[in-house]
């Protein structure tokens, strides 16, 4: 339904998965840097988290966090400023309106990485010729 599948990989072979290759060196960019200023470990992976699902994807333009909550959440240093007034929703209207957000949502992540996919080929493609 969504297409994540498990990928198995060999033991020493980094080059074999890629992606998450690419988030270790991102998190251990963020929790070395963090620990200069002695911030503490799980501190530093909450921080890392927070912004790492804040930020969007450029392949479909979406964050983690609007993809899987249909909402942004709310980032680790939003807790130091006011909270920002939200109209209330009736639990049934609440639902109704995440559920059509949400299917808006994955079309349109549908059709953006469509257009990725398609942009890929073409540029494969064109080097291969």
């Amino acid at each position: 339904m969504t297409g994540i599948a498990l990928h198995h990989t060999t033991s020493r072979n980094p080059k074999a998965n890629g992606q998450s290759e690419r988030i270790n060196t991102s998190l251990k960019a963020t929790i070395l840097s963090l620990a200069d200023h002695k911030v503490d470990f799980d501190l530093a992976v909450a921080v890392h988290k927070s912004f790492y699902n804040g930020t969007k994807h450029s392949s479909h333009g979406f964050t983690p966090d609007i993809v899987h909550f249909g909402r942004n959440l709310s980032l680790i240093f939003d807790t130091i400023t006011a909270p920002i007034e939200t109209p209330l929703l009736t639990e049934e209207g609440y639902t109704n309106t995440l559920l059509s957000s949400l299917q808006v949502l994955q079309q349109q992540i549908r059709t953006n990485l469509q257009s990725q996919q398609d942009k890929q080929h073409t540029r494969l493609n064109s080097n291969t010729m």
